[in-house]
């Protein structure tokens, strides 16, 4: 039986740190201050077994930390909240995904209360366009077009350091490198499934450059291990790079589904939907703002 709980034991190198600093540092979700102190307020992290409510309270050595996973559903009702609908018609939708929402067809039914289902998935973080069919034959449409790749994806990212080539090709085979905390990663191998990766440059900073990326293929984490692969890991991306050069601070991954288009499977007629990067990535590529 899973439990239903995450459990942390307090090392001495933690004692003194505040509960809400461990807890936005430890939970995987980019958690704010704000939203921190209401999983507190609302019971579900237990210190030594007792309910804790207040992040001021000081870490002590061998505090065991104790927070249930349900947690996760206040993250799914304030993220719901802010989803946009990008297009739509009788056949499916294109949603602009918020940061924080998992792609799970458990949280579309949530949202819109229909049996709507995903056509593809984004990892966690990233940001924009997001395709949803209104039933699975639809979706069985959808598959055939990805499969037979007439999708376009385009996507833009916030890479580390500054890339020379002005447009490049990444054509390397990815395969299952080991799963960490039940998240799959990885790797660049000759034994792996074929990926191809298209990547413009669109703005070179003095530590970082805004790139547009067309996954030609669509294997799983392609578009973040092809780019760790060449030294140029999207920022924020730790789960693929130990560290970065760029004295910029990201939050959270700096990936963003930008534009996707295809014929209509049945009407035949062109789409074309795309989606505005969000206010952290302009901040750190101002650049972004004009796309």
């Amino acid at each position: 039986m899973k439990k239903n709980y995450l459990t942390f034991f307090i090392n001495k190198d933690k004692k003194g740190e505040m509960l809400q600093t461990f807890l936005r540092k430890n939970l995987k979700e980019s958690l704010t201050l704000k939203t921190t102190k209401q999983i507190l307020e609302k019971g579900f992290v237990y210190v030594n077994d007792k309910i804790e409510r207040y992040g001021s309270y000081k870490l002590k050595a061998n505090d065991k930390i104790k927070v249930f996973k349900n947690y996760q559903d206040l993250l799914i009702k304030k993220t719901l909240k802010k989803i946009n609908i990008l297009f739509e018609d009788e056949y499916f939708l294109v949603i602009d995904k918020p940061i924080n929402f998992i792609c799970t067809d458990k949280n579309i039914h949530n949202f819109f209360k229909k049996k709507y289902t995903l056509i593809h998935r984004l990892d966690k973080d990233t940001t924009g366009c997001l395709l949803i069919a209104k039933n699975k034959k639809v979706k069985e449409k959808f598959i055939d077009l990805f499969k037979n790749h007439k999708i376009d994806k385009d996507y833009i990212a916030i890479v580390d350091k500054i890339l020379k080539r002005d447009e490049l090709k990444i054509e390397k085979k990815i395969d299952l490198l080991k799963k960490i905390n039940n998240q799959s990663k990885y790797k660049v191998s000759n034994s792996g499934k074929y990926a191809l990766t298209i990547v413009k440059v669109l703005k070179r900073y003095t530590d970082r450059t805004l790139v547009l990326l067309k996954p030609i293929t669509g294997r799983t984490h392609q578009i973040r291990v092809h780019l760790n692969y060449i030294k140029h890991p999207i920022l924020a991306d730790t789960l693929y790079a130990k560290s970065f050069f760029s004295k910029r601070i990201a939050n959270r991954l700096m990936l963003h589904s930008y534009k996707i288009s295809f014929l209509h499977p049945y009407t035949h007629k062109k789409i074309l939907v795309s989606s505005k990067p969000l206010k952290d990535i302009i901040e750190i590529c101002p650049h972004a703002k004009d796309l």
